[in-house]
């Protein structure tokens, strides 16, 4: 059984899916930029590119952008990395 925010985002990624198959060129650009403004209203996020690092293998890399923990251990640095930028200002 799925929490009612789980079948809400798998319905907003069908939809999203199948309005990605009708739109093409221009039309699917502008389509995907007011999805992000209206994604980031909605729920703030920021989007950051992070060079892959020599030694780290390709695949692992790329996998860490769909990882959870991975995704909430960047939230919690972020956190201590502002609370310590704003205890430089004072």
């Amino acid at each position: 059984m799925f929490a009612l925010g789980d079948d809400t985002t798998l319905i907003s990624n069908r939809l999203h899916v199948t309005i990605a198959k009708v739109l093409s060129g221009e039309v699917q650009k502008k389509y995907e930029e007011l999805k992000s403004r209206i994604e980031k209203t909605v729920n703030p996020y920021i989007t950051i590119q992070i060079p892959i690092p020599e030694d780290a293998d390709k695949r692992d890399f790329l996998e860490l952008e769909k990882d959870q923990n991975f995704i909430e251990h960047v939230k919690e640095e972020a956190l201590a990395w502002i609370a310590k930028k704003k205890s430089v200002k004072k």
